[in-house]
């Protein structure tokens, strides 16, 4: 299953979590307008289309819909197929990751540094847990 199939899951499961059951497109579109802190709007076509699989959000929509409807670390391992037990980095992760980087919009490597530092505050959090003696 591919990205574009598993993020309407995830979506529609968050969606009926917040409001009790799935909202129609034109509602999901205008509360996710209200909440965006991009200068874009989505019309109810995009919130269909992604509701639909037939469409992902772009990087700072996507930001903007995990903090709204909290979406957690289970979420993301559903929409990107990730198993943090087998998932290993080596060099030409971090060659790719820094060559994608240089040609990213400087609104998506805001967000990428903002998401890093959290995971690295996340990483230092539970290494003093563990290794904190009571």
């Amino acid at each position: 299953m591919q990205i574009k199939e598993k993020f309407p899951l995830v979506l529609k499961k968050n969606l009926v979590a917040r409001y009790g059951y799935l909202p129609s497109c034109a509602m999901f579109a205008n509360h996710f307008n209200l909440k965006s802190s991009s200068h874009k709007t989505i019309t109810r076509e995009t919130a269909r289309r992604w509701l639909n699989g037939e469409s992902f959000p772009q990087l700072d929509n996507f930001y903007t819909l995990t903090n709204w409807l909290k979406f957690n670390e289970d979420d993301f391992n559903i929409i990107f197929d990730l198993n943090p037990s087998t998932q290993k980095i080596d060099n030409e992760d971090f060659i790719y990751l820094s060559e994608t980087y240089k040609y990213l919009f400087d609104s998506h490597k805001e967000i990428l540094i903002i998401i890093a530092r959290a995971l690295r505050q996340k990483q230092d959090a539970v290494f003093l847990k563990n290794n904190t003696k009571l």
